[in-house]
């Protein structure tokens, strides 16, 4: 699935030259951490960190033309957990209405206070 907002985002964060983007989105009552970043090629990365007590980390490839294939592999049984949309809820996980709601969320314009440092990403990274 294309994300748009993607596209847009980094254009904005190449008028200011940033190469990462933090960012908060939804989904349900489940709210993330995100985590845009340009410096891996030829895929760049968005990362969603649930927030609350026991947080949880997912990594999506952004391919060429911002692309994210609307598939979790690897995931899609623990972020369907989080968000109580499980075989059990009724309710199913469907990847592409999940990413065209985070994408109707990004930012399209970027801020250098959403920036991490090579430093803080370091430190958080330690946290994880």
């Amino acid at each position: 699935m294309k994300m748009t907002s993607l596209q847009e985002l980094h254009k904005s964060m190449r008028a200011i030259n940033i190469d990462m983007q933090q960012f908060q989105v939804t989904s349900g009552a489940i709210s993330f951490d995100c985590l845009f970043s340009t410096r891996d090629k030829p895929n760049f990365t968005l990362s969603l960190t649930s927030r609350g007590l026991n947080p949880k980390f997912f990594l999506l490839q952004v391919k060429p033309g911002y692309s994210i294939a609307p598939f979790f592999k690897g995931f899609y049984g623990e972020l369907a957990n989080l968000l109580r949309t499980g075989a059990n809820s009724g309710n199913k996980l469907i990847p592409k209405e999940f990413l065209e709601n985070i994408n109707l969320q990004i930012p399209v314009n970027a801020v250098t206070v959403g920036n991490p440092s090579p430093s803080e990403m370091k430190g958080e990274l330690n946290e994880c």
